[in-house]
């Protein structure tokens, strides 16, 4: 009895599961989705050594996706972050103090292709796995007003990943989507150009990430054919 049980509650799952395909999933339909995010934050540290401490940072992410087959969509994510630091800082040279401002700046562009399977849990709620392949540049510089030597550095990065999500879709046309973690393979090799003439670094890494920075949350405007 115990047995047949489970097999009911497997076979009422699938049911569900392989729910037909929303209007927003079939086959000829437009997703349009992507985020946008600002922040600006001033600090004042009110110590010896460090006076004030000024960060911002902008991004954007579009993505364009067709659904060729019903609840199977490719597409493409652009994205575009930009963050900027001041701080004015107390050095001590050796022979007293000399105040030393300290601009960091970091431009980072990625182009990612993927491609999503949904599968439909009710008539307003899907799951989902997508695979992506991104590649990514990110330019960083350091500029100091004395003291220090300035730097300059960029990163050459590759992604190849699976994760999961799940979206909910209160109207025809809209979806409120929310992903976290992450299966995937990432290498990425720095190259130095300052003064300095840091060595250049390679690293590479595999594995399952759970860490908050996986976490998305963004909206999709679908376009039904």
């Amino acid at each position: 009895m115990k047995t047949n049980f489970r097999n009911l509650l497997a076979t009422a799952f699938l049911t569900v599961a392989s729910y037909g395909a929303f209007a927003q999933t079939s086959a000829g339909s437009i997703e349009l989705s992507g985020s946008l995010g600002f922040s600006s934050d001033n600090i004042d540290n009110g110590s010896q050594n460090n006076n004030e401490t000024k960060i911002s940072s902008f991004s954007i992410g579009p993505s364009v996706g067709y659904f060729f087959a019903d609840n199977l969509a490719a597409g493409i994510s652009l994205s575009y972050g930009y963050n900027n630091y001041n701080a004015s800082s107390l050095v001590y040279t050796g022979s007293g103090y000399m105040e030393v401002d300290q601009t960091n700046k970091t431009n980072s562009y990625s182009i990612a292709p993927y491609i999503k399977k949904y599968y439909t849990l009710s008539d307003k709620v899907a799951v989902s796995v997508s695979g992506s392949v991104g590649f990514s540049k990110s330019k960083y510089t350091t500029d100091y007003d004395s003291y220090y030597l300035d730097q300059e550095y960029t990163t050459n990065g590759l992604r190849v990943g699976v994760s999961p999500g799940i979206t909910f879709f209160p109207t025809p046309k809209i979806g409120i989507s929310a992903s976290f973690g992450s299966l995937a393979y990432s290498r990425s090799k720095t190259e130095h150009k300052s003064e300095n003439m840091q060595p250049d670094t390679k690293q590479s890494s595999f594995g399952l990430n759970l860490d908050s920075n996986t976490f998305f949350f963004g909206f999709g405007y679908y376009i039904n054919r």
